[in-house]
């Protein structure tokens, strides 16, 4: 038995999502996939990219019946991860009161499929986790807005939200951390995968240079410094002559393998 605090083991299933999306499993044999190979306790699954219908359809059928196979394999659901869609609409943005209901209706479901946590992404302000913390208290469901990079610990834009749950002191408001803003170089799986797509040995020695020159600097402390770094390596493919891979390594470079410090 696991006490408070006490760190177990876990997999998200979006670790799964290439097996899942060509329907090698479906949703049950997944969970009992995970079971099986001893990847659990700890389950995380991704809202919108596991449960079909989410968040409106999922009725009370499928959550007994979730609940019930998550207790019958013996995981423990640890993390429903929801989504900050503020551009959904074609015409404009949402309003601070429809992001809201919308991420309402998420916290509700996770709290009802019996995830103590709903991690949430790092597009939403002080304002609305402040908004979203009575819906918190409502469904009893911790918060925990995942710090992915280009951000990090030290980000302005993650210090106001620290800011902010500091002032607010609840303990239903708090951080996840992504592991990939904390990387110490760029992943040679990747760059293996940018050969497959014909880029040359000098783009790509080009290419980790200049992701080995921004780790030195450290990390991107603003939204300004985050964009002439992205900037930087949409400029280096077009002088390589691949500006078709400009936004991937950018996104990369950037976004998905951070310089932040361990």
């Amino acid at each position: 038995m696991t006490g408070l605090g006490t760190p177990i083991q876990g997999v998200t299933l979006y670790s799964f999502t290439r097996a899942f999306h060509s329907r090698q499993y479906d949703l049950d044999g997944l969970i009992r996939k995970v079971a099986a190979e001893g990847f659990g306790p700890g389950l995380e699954i991704i809202g919108f990219s596991s449960l079909r219908g989410f968040p409106d359809r999922i009725d009370d059928s499928f959550v007994g019946r979730f609940r019930d196979l998550v207790s019958e394999v013996e995981l423990l659901p640890t993390s429903l991860a929801v989504n900050v869609d503020t551009g959904i609409r074609r015409d404009r943005l949402m309003n601070h009161d429809e992001l809201v209901e919308y991420m309402r209706k998420q916290i509700e479901v996770a709290s009802r499929l019996g995830f103590p946590i709903a991690r949430v992404q790092i597009s939403l302000t002080p304002d609305a986790m402040e908004s979203l913390l009575p819906v918190a208290e409502k469904y009893g469901v911790t918060l925990a807005l995942e710090v992915h990079a280009h951000q990090h610990g030290a980000h302005e834009l993650i210090l106001a939200l620290r800011d902010r749950f500091d002032k607010l002191g609840s303990p239903l408001l708090g951080f996840t951390a992504d592991w990939g803003a904390t990387v110490s170089g760029f992943a040679p799986s990747l760059l293996e995968a940018y050969r497959r797509r014909g880029a040359s040995e000098e783009l790509l020695q080009q290419v980790v240079a200049m992701w080995n020159g921004f780790y030195a600097e450290g990390p991107p402390t603003t939204e300004k410094a985050h964009g002439e770094r992205f900037g930087a390596f949409i400029g280096l493919a077009a002088r390589n002559g691949r500006p078709d891979l400009g936004i991937d390594f950018a996104i990369n470079g950037t976004g998905l393998f951070g310089p932040a410090p361990h």
